[in-house]
């Protein structure tokens, strides 16, 4: 009984530690942006519709922390930073592509049935769409993981 609940307490300190990695209300976003190509901070900002300075350098430190990003300080006047994706983040592509591609299939709410679509107009739509790229990645990460 013991061994089990040991089992299953590791799995889910691994689990958690996993997840918490890319997930966050940005970091899906920060990542894809990054994924394209390099950018300055000031980029980002203006990319990522809704977000704050604050949250930005909070999500850009964690991600750089975890290994996913790599921060280049440029010696000039004014300083100059950039932000690219590091190559252990590009493993994580197959994985933000099957959520992006499981969004465009079944991301909507089927008509019918007094369903509202979940797709707002305006700045706001990318927010909700994030959010539910970040849930959608973390139920498929757990079912993978459920399988081994």
């Amino acid at each position: 009984m013991t061994s089990v609940f040991i089992e299953l307490s590791s799995w889910s300190a691994l689990s958690y530690s996993s997840i918490s990695t890319i997930t966050g209300k940005w970091k899906l976003t920060i990542l894809w942006l990054l994924n394209q190509r390099g950018h300055r901070f000031g980029e980002l900002r203006r990319a990522v519709p809704g977000i704050t300075q604050h949250m930005l350098t909070t999500q850009l430190r964690e991600l750089e922390s975890d290994g996913l990003i790599r921060r280049k300080i440029f010696a000039e006047v004014p300083p100059r930073v950039e932000y690219a994706i590091a190559p252990a983040a590009l493993a994580l592509k197959p994985v933000i592509d099957a959520v992006f591609t499981w969004w465009r299939n079944h991301g909507r709410a089927a008509p019918g049935k007094g369903s509202r679509p979940r797709q707002p107009q305006g700045p706001e739509s990318a927010m909700i769409s994030t959010r539910a790229k970040i849930k959608i990645l973390a139920a498929q990460l757990r079912m993978t993981w459920l399988k081994h």
